[in-house]
């Protein structure tokens, strides 16, 4: 019961690492909404910082966070075929402390959104259709959209883990949102390049099997708060190569947990 309480707490504490993307926004900020206009264009960013609106039901959660988050690369909305094509990423150091848990976290997340397909515009919602192969289902993403002078502002849900965007969308004020601010471009820009991932550590398929799943996360469980000079303390179970398992193995663990090895 200890491992399973354990795992539902600070499964929903990792949520706001995941959040990513951004410079955290005033706590009293109000949700933000599109207020529309023409999007079509070529727009670019270039290491914009992003601001993120996280409702009060996640800040509760931690206490100190310092977010410093940028976005770079470009969106492409052509007006005269329905076309578009993303090609961006988002790299974002976070820094908090889970103050029940005596826990700090400082962790760098990196995602890449390359696609393209179909848009089109319903008041000030920007609808985006991926292209997919014939017999495949369309999938489509709804931002909300502002258009200012020469600028592009995308507000979009930021990305989570499957295991994790549940739980989150069901909180009071649902997920938080990321704004991605984007300058109109001339000419063409170079492809953007993504940064560096943070280290990943060593594997976390502990049991060998070729997958890391719920029987990995027992044995961490088990090791939890172990350092290096303890009775029964193992190294594997040390992903960050600190010499104890702790808060930041963990964050290491939830980042492989369901992969392949």
């Amino acid at each position: 019961m200890r491992f399973f309480f354990r795992w539902n707490m600070v499964g929903l504490l990792l949520l706001w690492p995941a959040i990513g993307h951004a410079q955290l926004m005033d706590p009293g900020a109000a949700k933000p909404g599109g207020e529309g206009g023409d999007p079509a264009g070529a727009w670019m960013a270039d290491s914009t910082a992003l601001p993120v609106w996280a409702s009060p039901a996640i800040l509760q959660l931690v206490s100190n966070p310092s977010i410093d988050g940028t976005v770079s690369g470009t969106v492409k909305l052509d007006a005269g075929s329905g076309a578009y094509e993303t090609d961006y990423v988002t790299s974002v150091r976070v820094a908090l402390t889970i103050g029940f848990l005596n826990q700090s976290i400082d962790s760098t997340f990196v995602d890449t959104f390359k696609q393209a397909g179909a848009f089109s515009v319903e008041d000030t919602s920007l609808i985006l259709t991926q292209t997919v192969e014939e017999g495949e289902a369309a999938v489509s993403d709804t931002l909300g959209f502002t258009t200012r002078d020469d600028s592009l502002f995308l507000i979009q849900v930021v990305p989570l883990p499957p295991q994790y965007a549940g739980i989150v969308a069901n909180l009071p004020g649902g997920a938080p949102l990321a704004i991605l601010g984007f300058a109109k471009m001339e000419g063409e820009p170079d492809p953007p390049t993504p940064p560096e991932p943070p280290p990943t550590g060593t594997s976390a398929d502990f049991n060998g099997d070729g997958s890391v799943d719920f029987s990995d996360f027992l044995a961490f469980a088990q090791n939890f708060g172990r350092s290096d000079g303890d009775e029964n303390y193992d190294a594997k179970f040390d992903l960050t190569g600190d010499n104890k398992v702790d808060f930041s193995d963990f964050l290491a663990f939830a980042q492989q947990f369901g992969q392949k090895q």
